[in-house]
């Protein structure tokens, strides 16, 4: 698995019961491993223990990977013991939309807007988007006052002067 984060190639990812029966810590470490190092897998199956549902409930494992499946951009679905994850979901949803667009260029308006348009029926998917990337919103607006002001201080000038 030490290759992984360097492949380039892979799309899809199943990681057989071989790996471990129970879900641990060395999962968790593998899953950070995936999300962190590798921006091309799209969809990932850990065929692990029934179990795996209560190792996650827990708020700290789950935020745990949570906080590393925030750092991915390419995850589109996550499956474990052939189950996908409900709480991932709106970052999967947008990671498909075109969520990779923030690690190319975090700045571009337009392709915040093409991936919000993508998931405008999932309000999950548009409140974390926008929670993520509050810049986006806060700069199209100053930008564009600072034109409507701009155009009213010209038009002011042209009429007095």
């Amino acid at each position: 698995m030490s290759t992984l984060p360097a492949n380039t190639s892979i799309e899809t990812l199943f990681i057989g019961p071989g790996f471990g029966s129970r879900p641990s810590a060395d999962t968790t470490d593998l899953f950070k491993s995936i999300c962190l190092g590798n921006q091309t897998i799209k969809n990932l199956t850990i065929c692990d223990d029934p179990e795996f549902d209560e190792y996650l409930e827990t708020d700290e494992k789950k935020q745990e990977w949570e906080n590393a499946l925030r750092q991915n951009h390419s995850l589109e679905s996550i499956e474990v013991g052939r189950h996908p994850i409900s709480s991932f979901q709106p970052i999967l949803q947008l990671n498909k939309a075109g969520r990779r667009y923030l690690a190319e260029d975090a700045t571009s308006c337009s392709k915040c807007i093409a991936v919000m348009a993508k998931v405008k029926e999932e309000l999950d998917c548009l409140y974390l988007h926008m929670r993520e990337n509050p810049i986006l919103c806060m700069n199209s607006d100053r930008d564009a006052a600072a034109q409507v002001s701009s155009d009213k201080k010209q038009k002011a000038e042209d009429v007095g002067g």
